[in-house]
């Protein structure tokens, strides 16, 4: 069965040309509107979990977190940098560094290790009472009672101040600092 539409080939050529040209340039411009349409999606989606522990929905974006995830958050990191034991501060701290980003590993496993070295050589145990958790831009505030004990004696009953600063980059927490103030 024979489709041409001109005597001579060449014109026929050049019309199966024309042809593909056109559906050629009509994927092109379909793959492209696909490609703008997914990208904007993936900027706008959010994540809604319930992890186990938790009673209240989470989300979280490309580049933020909800309150209920900043204060869950601060919370875990409480528990890792602030309850510790000999024994076990070394564990914690070693989990408390996959939060960091990795421009920021290095220097936060050297000042972790050299804290955990303190700790076994000192004997030291701490405990924190949290009492307030607030999430105010990228920091998460936590305050309350920081016990502190040395070989079983109590050296150290004040109330205090973390200030935990993070980011948010694709979706994933990083913790990028924490620095503490005195609350007497």
């Amino acid at each position: 069965m024979n489709h041409d539409l001109f005597i001579e080939k060449t014109s026929n050529l050049f019309a199966k040309y024309r042809v593909f040209l056109f559906i050629v340039v009509a994927l092109c411009i379909t793959v492209a509107y696909q490609a703008t349409v997914i990208a904007k999606v993936s900027q706008d989606a959010r994540t809604v979990i319930i992890p186990a522990g938790l009673d209240e929905k989470v989300q979280v974006t490309a580049g933020s977190v909800d309150d209920v995830y900043k204060r869950q958050m601060g919370r875990y990191i409480a528990g890792l940098f602030l309850n510790y034991t000999p024994a076990t501060a070394r564990l914690q701290f070693d989990e408390l560094l996959t939060l960091f980003p990795p421009e920021r590993f290095e220097d936060a496993r050297d000042e972790l290790h050299e804290l955990a070295e303190t700790i076994e050589s000192s004997r030291l145990t701490s405990t924190f009472h949290i009492s307030k958790i607030e999430g105010v831009g990228n920091k998460i505030n936590v305050e309350g009672v920081r016990r502190l004990l040395v070989s079983g004696q109590q050296t150290e009953n004040e109330r205090r101040k973390y200030v935990m600063t993070y980011a948010v980059a694709n979706g994933k927490f990083y913790l990028v600092s924490i620095d503490s103030e005195s609350r007497r």
